[in-house]
């Protein structure tokens, strides 16, 4: 006689929940960016972000959020999703997410917008933070308002939370002017009857307004 013992496993939800706050904004301090001199006469000078704390950020500067996780005693296998507004670009995935269960794709460009999957793993009476550093692209515009357009913290078994009130941030930028050099000639002569070579360069200065 065969006895067979079957056996299942009970998935149970989870309790989530999800706060992003915004800690760092830039703020570069030194003799180009004080209040007063003539780069910086005023805090609202376009170019000019003299605080880190302000949700004023420089083109090509960086902005810390922060996604306050809680996982109920229930567990899951989570997953936190952010999306940013295009403008903003995310280099690199945090240093919390397990590498293997995340991802990023886009380049925060219009219609490419940047999105990190941040695979956290089983958690349970858990809670945690993971730190998100975006960079402000050098082509966004003085006083575009970017920011997070979505953060969601997620598992198989639990109904997905997202995170509400999530403070812009203010670019500040002014024209970005670009030297661009190129070989015009080059061409083999003597000189006081030495052979070389005379070689020749074109320059263009290229100026970006993106002060809006």
């Amino acid at each position: 006689m065969c006895f067979f013992l079957a056996s299942h496993q009970l998935a149970y939800a989870a309790n989530l929940s999800i706060t992003v706050t915004t800690e760092s904004t830039g703020g570069i301090a030194g003799s180009l960016n004080t209040i007063g001199d003539a780069y910086c006469p005023t805090a609202s000078t376009p170019g000019c972000d003299i605080s880190s704390t302000d949700n004023r950020v420089r083109t090509h500067d960086f902005v810390q959020y922060r996604a306050n996780v809680s996982v109920g005693a229930a567990g899951d296998d989570v997953t936190l999703t952010v999306v940013m507004t295009p403008g903003l670009a995310i280099d690199q995935i945090p240093g919390a997410c397990d590498p293997f269960l995340s991802n990023l794709s886009g380049d925060g460009s219009l219609g490419s917008p940047a999105t990190l999957v941040c695979g956290l793993g089983t958690q349970a009476s858990a809670s945690f933070f993971v730190p998100i550093d975006a960079r402000i692209r050098g082509t966004v515009a003085n006083g575009t308002q970017l920011g997070i357009d979505s953060a969601v913290i997620d598992g198989p078994s639990s109904t997905a939370v997202s995170a509400a009130n999530i403070a812009d941030i203010t670019v500040t930028a002014t024209p970005r002017i670009d030297l661009v050099k190129r070989l015009h000639s080059q061409v083999t002569g003597t000189q006081n009857g030495v052979l070389g070579v005379n070689i020749s360069y074109q320059a263009w200065i290229g100026l970006l307004d993106n002060t809006g």
